[in-house]
């Protein structure tokens, strides 16, 4: 079995850019990152001075390292749970909830718990990236 974390899309990353997103996603010595027209590349030595990359490309982040950034820098979290819905097929279907953490509104400081979303994904990635966007927007910077 194959496992891999997910690139989130052009969109997202447009957007976490907007809100102050600035980490490379690494892939041996290349550079995960998206053109001006929205194609996913994988950029050799992007590192390097003088590599020729322009200023049109966007970082593109796997949900995982957004993710981390999110819960890191904001105190925001997303998260996906099994909903437990059986379809005809058996296939289960995934809800995206969300929670942040608010300091200072609990006497306690205690962690609340925020259901954006009740909509259901065929796969945990979709869901997680619907999440992703949706606490994006809460961060209230735009550095545009």
């Amino acid at each position: 079995m194959k496992i891999y974390d997910e690139i989130i899309s052009f969109k997202t990353s447009k957007l976490a850019k907007k809100k102050g997103f600035d980490i490379t996603s690494w892939f041996g010595n290349d550079a995960s990152l998206y053109d001006k027209t929205g194609e996913h590349v994988y950029y050799s030595n992007y590192g390097l001075m003088g590599s020729g990359l322009s200023d049109d490309y966007i970082k593109a982040p796997t949900q995982t390292l957004l993710q981390k950034w999110l819960r890191e820098e904001h105190n925001l979290f997303v998260e996906v749970r099994n909903c437990g819905a059986v379809l005809e097929y058996k296939a289960t279907e995934w809800v995206i909830e969300f929670s942040f953490k608010i300091f200072g509104l609990s006497k306690t400081g205690g962690l609340f718990h925020r259901t954006f979303s009740k909509e259901f994904y065929k796969t945990t990635e979709d869901a997680l990236e619907k999440g992703l966007i949706e606490v994006l927007k809460l961060i209230k910077i735009d550095l545009d």
